[in-house]
């Protein structure tokens, strides 16, 4: 039961982290927090939409809808 506590304990302390810092430094600690390999990525060099469409939307063409993923309301994005 203690340890049942503790995850639940754990993954609260790295959500409230994301009130503050760098939400990909805080993003990967949840995903550690969950049990979850990040070892592989990619960050962007830009935190921006545009970047992300530049780079990445374009290579799918039609198959990003701008408007399903809200991309008006993205305030930092990046490849974790």
């Amino acid at each position: 039961m203690q340890i049942k506590q503790n995850v639940k304990t754990d993954i609260e302390a790295a959500i409230k982290a994301f009130h503050t810092g760098n939400l990909t430094d805080n993003a990967l600690g949840f995903f550690r927090t969950l049990g979850y390999n990040t070892e592989r990525q990619q960050p962007f060099n830009q935190k921006t939409y545009n970047y992300f469409k530049e780079y990445y939307a374009h290579e799918s063409d039609n198959k990003f809808n701008e408007e399903k993923a809200q991309v008006k309301n993205w305030k930092y994005i990046d490849l974790l």
